[in-house]
């Protein structure tokens, strides 16, 4: 059964995207277009490799959330890491799709724009099925915040 468990979790791993909410450091800012590097601390959640990115009250020409990337690379005191949970300082880079590559730090989000990961109903559900002992409860907490700024019932 832990076998069966393990797989799933392997094959649906790309589907889950963990809730996080970041907050740029205004002096920390490397690079401000593809790739995006930029430090942050983790105010909320848990930020892993892969989460597309949205910044907060940007929208773009279809009132849809500006997602400006997905997170390419986090390191912590200047190591690698696939992880970095609350209150964790870290810096991250963010690449960008051909879509997204107009997108830059200071002209479309800057460091007042909390920027937080990108949830839809089958995240969410990926997350209960599979990654339910990974999630802590201020990690559910913040999908409820998250879950009207997507219109997910």
């Amino acid at each position: 059964i832990e076998q069966v468990k393990e797989s799933a979790k392997t094959t649906r791993r790309s589907e889950a995207v963990f809730p996080v909410a970041l907050k740029i450091q205004k002096e920390m800012v490397f690079r401000q277009k593809d790739p995006i590097l930029v430090g942050c601390k983790v105010e909320l959640g848990q930020l892993r490799l892969g989460t597309p990115l949205y910044a907060e009250g940007k929208k773009d020409q279809q009132d849809k959330p500006l997602v400006i990337g997905r997170v390419g690379g986090i390191e912590k005191n200047k190591k690698p890491v696939e992880v970095a949970r609350e209150g964790d300082q870290v810096a991250v880079k963010i690449e960008q799709n051909t879509a997204q590559s107009h997108l830059q730090y200071g002209r479309h989000f800057d460091h007042t724009s909390r920027l937080f990961s990108v949830i839809s109903r089958e995240s969410i559900d990926t997350l209960k099925e599979c990654f339910r002992a990974e999630m802590s409860d201020s990690d559910w907490q913040l999908v409820k915040i998250l879950k009207p700024m997507f219109n997910i019932a």
